[in-house]
């Protein structure tokens, strides 16, 4: 199997990526880092406009991921999803979980959620 895919430990204010390439039996390391997204210092804005913004930001970032080289996307294969200890921040992850939902769907490569482990 050859292609790229591109492992996630999904956050809001920042998204940890790495993306893989495949080749055969071969597996390298392409890039990592985080997107970060920051909360507008703005009075004027509301938070759930921000919120959107940042969650435009996170899907162009990992459209950027899979699309950035000719080498065709495997899948995403994600952090298995964890309640954070407040609502607000489980929301605002429940967001880019929500992006990654949407962006497997509509570029047709599969999400993968490992098991937990306890």
């Amino acid at each position: 199997m050859t292609g790229k895919l591109v492992c996630l430990d999904p956050g809001f204010a920042s998204v940890g990526y790495a993306v893989l390439l495949c080749e055969g039996d071969t597996v390298t390391l392409s890039r990592f880092g985080l997107c970060r997204t920051k909360k507008s210092t703005d009075s004027e804005v509301y938070a759930s406009d921000d919120n959107l913004r940042r969650a435009v930001e996170v899907s162009a970032a990992l459209s950027a991921l899979v699309t950035e080289s000719s080498a065709p996307a495997l899948g995403f294969c994600v952090e298995a999803f964890s309640f954070p200890r407040n609502a607000s921040n489980a929301a605002k992850v429940a967001l880019t979980w929500g992006v990654l939902a949407c962006l497997s769907e509509s570029l047709a490569i599969p999400l993968w959620q490992p098991p937990r482990w306890r």
